[in-house]
């Protein structure tokens, strides 16, 4: 009896601790859902907003298949407008979409009232991972007093008036802060009791063919590229992976074949391996970075990390692009990844001076990052908005 009377407890515990457990994570949902609809109660989506910036940009090249929106910024209590400015083919990125909601709505509290008065300012932003905008689109929108956000533009297509954003990785984790509060106990970890290795792991994304003088000579790699193709072995992440297999010091592999190498084979299939969630990262000297579709929008978590970001040289600027200084806060790798092996050599010395070295490094970077917080960029772009909107 007593057994049985034990077993019809413990069956009752576990019956509660499951439905406290469901209701957690219920509540976990709606919280979402009410955190995205708060973000947009403030906005009135008017298919009239963009009309002028429909204009602007007709008949536009240079993007390819871009959504991008336009949003009517107003403070003092008024509904802000939003609108689709262009439709690509493939739809709405709606979680970036959303994500601009949310950093604009930011934006407008953080402007201390000088969107409160007048028609407010009307801003334009391409929703996909490249937000690079033509020139002469970038000239026609500001000719009608129209501002061009962007979050990743490439390097040779950047104009002095457009205003970089921040991505919208940054922007749904306002600044990492989940990620890095998770990480807390590894980021501190000393440097030196790190594993003497630089580690990576992501998927096949990435440009081929992108010289450093004309963005004409950048081609972005898709799944429609023929099997017979050898557009997944020139990807730059697969060559590091590959070439990561002579070094002792690399642990550098893909995790995840997509877009090109879908349907290809990785040239060694060493350079393969396991997906590795962030804590495993950070369990080392270095990390490697490197560009995807576009720049690598966890650089803000990687640069706060403690171990040292070895960063390939990026086609594409971001919102702190100009404040990462090689040898200060990172060590670049040449795009080519002719110096590859020797920079990244760092991580294997031992000796007192190497290590105070690279703490000195991943030092500098955590005190940058740790300017760069959600409210801080917030305030800044408020900023520089309305220095725009007055020039």
């Amino acid at each position: 009896m007593r057994r049985r009377a034990l077993a019809r407890a413990l069956a009752v515990v576990a019956f509660v601790v499951t439905l406290a457990s469901r209701r957690r994570a219920l509540v976990d949902v709606l919280a979402r859902g009410a955190l995205g609809h708060r973000h947009r109660a403030r906005w009135t989506r008017d298919a009239r907003a963009c009309e002028d910036v429909k204009r602007a940009v007709e008949g536009w090249d240079g993007i390819g298949d871009a959504n991008a929106a336009c949003f009517a910024l107003k403070g003092g209590g008024r509904r802000s407008r939003y609108g689709i400015a262009r439709a690509g083919r493939r739809g709405m990125n709606h979680g970036y979409l959303d994500g601009a909601l949310k950093f604009l709505g930011d934006v407008v509290d953080a402007s201390d009232g000088w969107m409160d008065e007048g028609g407010g300012v009307m801003v334009f932003w391409v929703m996909e991972d490249d937000a690079t905008t033509p020139g002469r689109v970038v000239d026609a929108l500001r000719a009608t007093g129209v501002i061009v956000l962007a979050h990743s533009v490439k390097t040779t297509s950047m104009r002095e008036n457009v205003i970089l954003v921040p991505n919208f990785h940054f922007i749904k984790t306002e600044g990492f802060r989940g990620k890095l509060d998770a990480l807390d106990a590894k980021t501190r970890a000393p440097l030196a009791r790190r594993k003497p290795a630089v580690f990576w792991r992501g998927s096949t994304t990435g440009t081929i063919e992108c010289g450093a003088s004309s963005e004409a000579s950048c081609q972005s790699v898709g799944s429609d590229d023929p099997p017979g193709s050898d557009a997944c072995a020139r990807l730059p992440r697969v060559k590091a992976a590959v070439a990561a297999e002579s070094v002792p010091w690399l642990d550098v592999k893909v995790s995840r074949r997509v877009q090109a190498c879908a349907r290809q084979s990785v040239p060694n299939a060493r350079a393969m391996g396991e997906h590795a969630p962030e804590a495993t990262w950070v369990e080392h000297k270095g990390i490697l970075e490197i560009d995807g579709n576009v720049d690598a929008w966890g650089n803000r978590w990687r640069m706060e990390s403690g171990s040292v970001v070895f960063i390939v040289k990026s086609n594409f600027e971001h919102y702190y692009t100009k404040r990462l200084v090689d040898g200060t806060h990172y060590v670049g790798v040449a795009a080519d990844l002719s110096d590859l092996a020797e920079k990244t050599e760092l991580v294997s010395r031992t000796d007192a001076a190497s290590i105070r070295k690279m703490e000195r490094i991943a030092e500098n970077a955590r005190a940058l990052m740790r300017e760069l917080t959600y409210e801080r960029v917030v305030a800044d772009v408020a900023d520089r908005l309305r220095a725009a909107a007055s020039a």
